[in-house]
């Protein structure tokens, strides 16, 4: 493990940005690493089992302000997420950036997002669980609206300075490390799927801290790997794999997760069976092994597999 050296003294003082990667493109990788750090930040890259891991390594080697943590092996973006916050957290981080690998920042982003949380007064602080951006999808191109519960989904365009959310995109997220300290880590029982909002949900129903989006930050950002028009509304469509662990952690949490309220339970249920008949049916290729994914899912998520 390449641990953080002593680099920019002007750096935000205990911000760490941890960056999960897997099988990124190096060149590309080596840019997005440039973008974070152009925000006088720490940086943690947790790499989960990339097959061009010691390439990584020896790009990201004696970089000022940088760790390098290999996993060896893909144990998903909880787990990955986790060892890079405690990480962060034993070397006296105060604040927890989120991000992937392939989301670039503006320079000023974490300057803007510590100055939002300070103009917040002393209970909104102290009641403070996470902070966001608004995100340009490049997939759909456009800026993309934030979600609240009341009591189904309900979207709108954020507007400027703070906006209650009841859960956001990983990328971009920055949490205090008092949250932390009292929602805990991410649920690596998840892998993949749904692994941020079950954590937002938890600080805010389980601790009732408050979830922010900042109507001033914005990031670009690609949702998915394609999209469809389907009946009006536009579907992001994953690989198998990825069909596989959203529908099956949308099962688990609407039938475990008690203490989200009824009606977000009963429309996560609704919403994994839609999925479940929507995504082979109108995937480009492969519908039977989307098939298979989302009905070996669908059983997993009801037996707590």
């Amino acid at each position: 493990m390449q641990s953080v050296s002593e680099g920019n003294h002007e750096m935000n003082e205990k911000v760490f940005c941890i960056v999960v990667t897997f099988n990124p493109d190096a060149a590309e990788l080596l840019k997005n690493v440039r973008s974070i750090l152009e925000n006088h930040v720490a940086l943690v890259v947790v790499d989960n089992g990339s097959s061009n891991h010691e390439t990584i390594g020896e790009q990201l080697q004696g970089i000022p302000d940088v760790a390098f943590i290999p996993l060896h092996e893909n144990r998903g973006i909880a787990a990955a997420q986790n060892v890079g916050i405690e990480y962060a957290y034993e070397h006296g981080g105060g604040f927890f950036w989120l991000s992937d690998q392939d989301t670039f920042y503006p320079a000023d982003y974490i300057r803007k997002a510590l100055e939002f949380i300070e103009s917040l007064d002393e209970k909104e602080k102290s009641n403070l669980g996470v902070v966001g951006p608004v995100f340009y999808d490049n997939n759909r191109g456009a800026v993309q609206p934030v979600v609240v519960f009341s009591p189904f989904t309900r979207k709108y365009m954020a507007k400027e300075g703070a906006n209650v959310v009841s859960h956001m995109i990983a990328s971009g997220m920055v949490i205090p490390r008092k949250a932390i300290d009292i929602v805990g880590y991410k649920n690596e029982g998840l892998f993949i799927d749904w692994v941020d909002m079950e954590w937002c949900w938890r600080a805010s129903y389980l601790h009732d801290l408050k979830l922010l989006v900042c109507g001033d930050l914005v990031i670009n950002h690609s949702l998915g790997d394609s999209h469809r028009n389907i009946l009006g509304k536009k579907i992001i469509f994953r690989s198998p794999f990825r069909h596989y662990y959203m529908v099956r952690n949308a099962v688990s949490l609407a039938v475990r997760a008690k203490y989200l309220p009824w009606a977000v339970r009963g429309e996560l249920f609704a919403k994994s069976i839609a999925w479940s008949l929507v995504l082979p049916v109108f995937s480009r290729s492969g519908k039977g092994q989307h098939l298979k994914a989302v009905a070996t899912g669908f059983y997993d998520g009801l037996a707590g597999r």
